[in-house]
């Protein structure tokens, strides 16, 4: 049975025992202030990428939930080993490209924070208010810093 298969049947598995929802991105931050931080941090590290990354999600709400899993499922693996049999990942294949180690640095997050990853990437806004939110608030410290 491919990975990929193993994966389809786990979401369908998941699906009759959800994650306890969060109703929103702040109380996930709540419940996982460490792994907040940590991908707030990556976000500000990688302010492309997030914005890739929130894009591609919003396109692809499934393809980022099965990366999230796949991660957490496979701890040793690189990317290139999720990629190998996949078709239809053009747009992960383009962001790895681009910046590999942001792609690496994702995955150690999701690695790191196994449940917080899945719980994030299950949330109905997703990345999103995280990795987004985590721009504006030091955008909008940096400005205020500078007056």
């Amino acid at each position: 049975m491919s990975v990929e298969t193993q994966l389809a049947r786990q979401m369908e598995e998941d699906k009759k025992y959800p994650t306890p929802s969060v109703e929103t991105a702040r109380q996930w931050a709540d419940r996982y202030p460490f792994p907040a931080r940590l991908l707030s941090d990556w976000s500000n590290d990688y302010p492309q990428m997030a914005k890739l990354m929130v894009r591609w999600e919003d396109q692809q709400p499934d393809h980022a939930r099965v990366l999230v899993k796949w991660a957490v499922a496979h701890p040793y693996d690189g990317l290139s080993e999720f990629m190998i049999d996949r078709r239809g990942w053009e747009d992960l294949r383009t962001m790895r490209d681009a910046e590999p180690l942001a792609i690496d640095d994702f995955l150690a997050w999701c690695r790191a924070a196994p449940r917080a990853a899945e719980e994030l990437v299950m949330h109905s806004e997703g990345l999103r208010p995280i990795l987004l939110g985590a721009q504006h608030t030091q955008s909008v410290s940096s400005g205020a810093s500078q007056r």
